[in-house]
């Protein structure tokens, strides 16, 4: 384990260059070692020749997200039935089912580096909010139905939608501008977002796009601080292209915002138009990546924190003022 935590460290120096690492935890931080339970693989090494002493094993291994999966995924009724046993083993059977399974075996079965990943960004999450619940991680197939799910202390990942964006059944299922999220680089992104989120819901009261973009601007910083060994277009969702188009275009961006009066704007159609993942943000170019409002709120609560070396992360999610953090931001 502490070879593990040597290489992290490695990798966090060596990916981390230019990000600030003035809240990298140190020695003196409680370890937490994450294990994602495999409940993927369970499924797929089921043995459709006993699937009686299978589903028991499942039941076993897993007894209480095995009836989750049976009924919710499913849509079956226990996992017990002999009905559930027979349409579970025609699922196992089916074409695309063995394609996406065998997809997943390819590129997950070791997850050494994720689970690597995913134990910095706990150790550091519980050191700054040791409130925060640290959920037990969970691997499994949704049938592209579910991305992330919480299901009582669990956090519940679709692992097949981690398969790539070249993978072939994705264009059945996803829009051509969808693809770029369906990526491995957005697994541990999406994980370490996702308990941020739960931690620091967002305030229904606050009805203004601005408001809107630097409450995610602040999920996204936090993100990237407790995962500083990735990028910051992997922290927004962008692929290379996109991540060019925006900095490239920034100041455009943000003059447009200003001009047209939309930061102060509580237009829901407007906001939509900003944060939603679509092909494109309407209001800046057709040629853009969607979800720009993302991209500057990330960039404002960045700036405003490397403006304010007094404010750490708690003070960070504390301050609700949006105009406060934009004006104090230099941005």
């Amino acid at each position: 384990m502490l070879k593990r935590w040597v290489l992290l460290a490695f990798l966090i120096l060596l990916f981390g260059c230019g990000k600030s690492n003035r809240f990298e935890i140190g020695a003196d931080a409680q370890k937490v070692d994450v294990r994602v339970q495999r409940f993927d693989l369970a499924i797929i090494n089921l043995d459709t020749q006993n699937i009686d002493k299978g589903v028991d094993r499942l039941q076993r291994e897993f007894p209480a997200f095995s009836q989750e999966f049976a009924r919710n995924i499913m849509g079956l009724g226990s996992i017990n039935s002999d009905l559930a046993k027979r349409e579970l083993v025609q699922f196992l059977k089916n074409p695309n089912v063995e394609k996406v399974h065998k997809e997943i075996v390819k590129q997950y079965s070791n997850i050494g580096t994720i689970e690597e990943e995913l134990s910095y960004a706990f150790s550091a999450v519980q050191y700054y909010f040791p409130n925060i619940h640290l959920p037990q991680v969970v691997f499994y197939t949704s049938r592209f139905s579910q991305r992330l799910e919480s299901f009582d202390t669990t956090l519940l990942i679709g692992i097949d939608f981690y398969l790539g964006a070249d993978f072939p059944l994705y264009a059945s299922y996803f829009y051509d501008y969808q693809l770029v999220d369906l990526n491995k680089t957005r697994l541990t992104v999406d994980i370490v977002y996702s308990i941020i989120e739960k931690k620091f819901p967002y305030n229904l009261n606050k009805t203004r796009l601005l408001d809107s973009m630097i409450y995610r601007g602040k999920l996204l910083y936090l993100t990237s601080v407790f995962l500083p060994q990735k990028p910051a277009q992997d922290i927004v969702g962008y692929d290379k292209k996109q991540w060019k188009w925006a900095r490239e275009n920034e100041k455009v961006i943000w003059k447009t915002m200003v001009g047209e009066k939309h930061l102060f704007s509580a237009d829901e159609q407007l906001i939509h138009d900003y944060l939603t993942e679509t092909p494109f943000t309407m209001p800046i170019s057709q040629d853009s990546p969607g979800r720009l409002g993302d991209f500057i709120g990330y960039q404002i609560v960045k700036s405003y924190m490397e403006q304010n070396l007094n404010i750490g992360l708690k003070e960070l999610m504390q301050q609700t003022d949006a105009q406060k953090i934009l004006s104090q931001s230099g941005y």
